[in-house]
């Protein structure tokens, strides 16, 4: 009896663990977050108020998500090669090889499922961790365990731009569509005619924007090359890049702001071992304790600073770097262009120095582009929206974006605006854009204010509910 009573606790206090571990929140409005502040206040901050802050909840979500445990052995690396084409075929539609080795994908098949979802990781990430873990998990739950291709950031450096090797830096994702989709052509009519009756796409982050010039490029292969289309339930964006301009301004200011006003070096980046010491020395349990890194605007003012400039500083000091050093910029070199390690910023003359993504955009890749079509010379930056991509096509597609994004939106003007006052002014813009997209009959928009870079992912009924109208 002694032995069952053990069996019994031990039993529930697992239950508890996961409880804790997999517990949601609703963070979408005024009165939701003023709730969940409250409630961290009372079990972190007992003398200082908590307050919300768009980049500790990127980070908790982020956290949250990786707590959940899938197996790499459920997926096995599917090399794409390219199809061989009739070379007729390719002066119609400009068809290339993007990649010079052959990308990959990660596939799990289960052939008692009639669903294939195609997710597209974001930007930077891999397969498997991060966000993504949240979306598998969901449609597991709904579905069964439904066939899965997942394709990695499509500016990842292990799985992307080392082993594909991308020729040039494609800021559209037509290019990468374009190739993909041939390549991945065979196996979505391989799944169809083993009875798949389903298939939808999923982006994250810029993987949505990927998932959407997929779509576009499956509407010009039927129109030109004759190819069965497949992709009958359309796409599903969470946080997509509405304007890569204003995603560029965001992050770049953001970045210039922590460097322009406290000496931010370039080493200080979130992923950098240092960073994870310091933070890890604040508390052990930083890795998986998403609820006390979203208490820390309260209990631990530094350390939620640190964060916030750490993670926007990693778009650039890590993640561009990475792009930079890459086979798609050759003509380039990172040093020149940025600065050393070890720099520590503090004027305006040297910050003037700090490169960004308009730079990287505007001064490299769009040249590169022009070299290999000159029609690129007509370009605008401020037309590379979501919504000239969405307007090429038919496909249902549902977006999810919050206008507190500091990756996609909130410019540091407005998100230091927001850490005085909790307020904060709207990209006009992006609201214009979400605005117009919305009106286009196939594209609903929910929008929302509070939420940050694929935050909202804390909210597991909420991805629930959108997975299940997919």
């Amino acid at each position: 009896m002694k032995h069952l009573r053990k069996i019994l606790v031990a039993f529930f206090s697992i239950i508890l663990l996961l409880e804790h571990a997999y517990s949601e929140v609703s963070i979408f409005d005024q009165e939701n977050i003023s709730k969940l502040n409250k409630e961290l206040t009372l079990e972190f901050s007992p003398q200082e108020e908590v307050h919300y802050d768009p980049a500790l909840i990127s980070i908790a979500a982020i956290i949250h998500s990786n707590n959940i445990d899938l197996k790499k052995e459920d997926f096995k690396e599917v090399e794409l090669p390219f199809p061989k084409v009739p070379k007729s075929f390719i002066s119609e539609i400009n068809l290339e090889e993007y990649y010079q080795k052959n990308p990959v994908a990660y596939l799990r098949e289960n052939k008692q499922s009639e669903k294939l979802y195609i997710l597209f990781s974001p930007t930077f990430a891999s397969y498997l961790g991060g966000l993504n873990n949240t979306v598998i998990h969901n449609l597991d739950s709904l579905h069964k365990k439904p066939n899965l291709l997942i394709f990695p950031g499509y500016l990842n450096e292990e799985l992307t731009l080392n082993r594909a090797t991308p020729l040039f830096p494609d800021f559209t994702g037509e290019y990468i569509a374009e190739d993909l989709y041939h390549r991945v052509y065979p196996l979505l009519q391989n799944f169809l005619q083993s009875g798949v009756k389903d298939i939808a796409l999923i982006g994250l982050s810029g993987g949505g924007n990927i998932a959407t010039q997929f779509l576009k490029s499956e509407k010009n292969y039927e129109e030109q090359l004759n190819y069965k289309a497949s992709i009958n339930k359309g796409a599903l964006l969470f946080s997509p890049v509405v304007s890569l301009e204003e995603s560029s301004k965001a992050i770049d200011s953001n970045t210039k702001y922590a460097i322009e006003n406290e000496g931010w070096k370039a080493s200080q980046h979130l992923s950098h071992w240092r960073s994870k010491i310091y933070l890890l020395s604040k508390n052990k349990n930083f890795l998986t304790d998403w609820k006390y890194v979203l208490s820390l605007k309260g209990s631990d003012i530094e350390t939620a600073n640190f964060i916030r400039k750490a993670l926007m500083n990693e778009f650039i000091a890590s993640d561009l770097k990475k792009v930079v050093n890459s086979s798609q910029s050759r003509n380039v070199e990172w040093d020149k262009l940025l600065y050393k390690e070890e720099l520590n910023y503090s004027s305006q003359e040297s910050l003037e120095k700090v490169w960004g993504y308009e730079d990287y955009f505007h001064g490299y890749a769009l040249p590169e582009n022009i070299k290999r079509k000159s029609s690129m010379r007509d370009f605008n930056f401020r037309n590379s929206t979501l919504l000239a991509a969405l307007s090429e096509i038919t496909s249902p597609v549902q977006i999810v974006f919050s206008m507190d994004d500091p990756i996609a939106s909130l410019n540091a003007v407005e998100y230091e605006k927001m850490r005085r006052t909790n307020e904060y002014s709207s990209n006009t813009i992006i609201e214009k854009l979400l605005k117009e997209m919305d009106s286009l009959p196939h594209v609903r928009v929910d929008q929302k204010k509070y939420g940050s870079h694929l935050g909202y992912f804390l909210d597991g009924e909420f991805i629930k509910q959108k997975l299940l109208s997919l």
